[in-house]
């Protein structure tokens, strides 16, 4: 239970401070409903952060040598990501499909499995990727607010590959013959036809977010 309420809390923590530094950054910028929301109860969410700090530091007393190892490097890597996302830096590589792989890594590596699904973690960061990627291509125009590199002029070109990407996941995970290869390749499809509607930025947002439980509640329905 610990580990769970630990790795919820850091996620929480993570994406609320990501939030609250664009909206620090670039107010004239906010457009979207969720960057509206967190600049206007931005004393609210740092008394928010506080609290979650304070219980997560409670939760780290029952942790084990090894998930405070753990722990610690994903810190290293989530500083790197912030400093990536949020300093005056070049970058090499989208923060999606950053944020993707380290998403997945953080929320299987926390289980300590031995030996560690490589396979696994990769696929669901692709998912995870694609996630963070369908939501970008509705809302690049924020986006080429709050990053200063040269990936938002590059969109057209990401959007252009971002269908044959859904449907190598598609393929990669109907190949596996499993339960979870089977639902993962049916949230990259569901992604797909996503990316390819005529809906709202907001609710492309709160969609793709949906297709990322697709393996979740599926894969253990589907069978191993």
């Amino acid at each position: 239970m610990s580990v769970a309420g630990l790795l919820g809390l850091a996620v929480w923590m993570i994406y609320v401070t990501d939030r609250l530094l664009d909206a620090r950054r670039s107010r004239s910028a906010i457009s979207s409903a969720r960057h509206r929301f967190h600049a206007r109860h931005a004393r609210l969410f740092v008394v928010g952060l506080g609290i979650a700090a304070s219980v997560g530091a409670i939760l780290l007393l029952q942790a084990t040598a090894a998930l405070w190892r753990f722990g610690l490097g994903m810190v290293g890597l989530a500083g790197l990501y912030g400093w990536r996302v949020h300093g005056n830096v070049r970058k090499w590589v989208p923060k999606e499909l950053a944020c993707g792989v380290l998403f997945a890594l953080g929320t299987v590596g926390a289980l300590l499995l031995e030996p560690f699904p490589w396979q696994e973690v990769l696929a669901f960061g692709s998912v995870c990727a694609a996630n963070c990627l369908v939501i970008a291509c509705g809302e690049r125009a924020l986006d080429a607010e709050h990053d200063r590199s040269a990936w938002p002029q590059r969109w057209p070109e990401i959007e252009r590959w971002l269908g044959p990407f859904l449907g190598g996941l598609a393929l990669w995970g109907g190949s596996e013959g499993t339960g979870l290869g089977a639902a993962w390749a049916l949230a990259a499809l569901l992604l797909w036809v996503l990316h390819r509607s005529s809906w709202s930025a907001e609710w492309k947002r709160v969609l793709a977010d949906g297709c990322l439980l697709t393996p979740l509640v599926l894969g253990p329905w589907l069978g191993s």
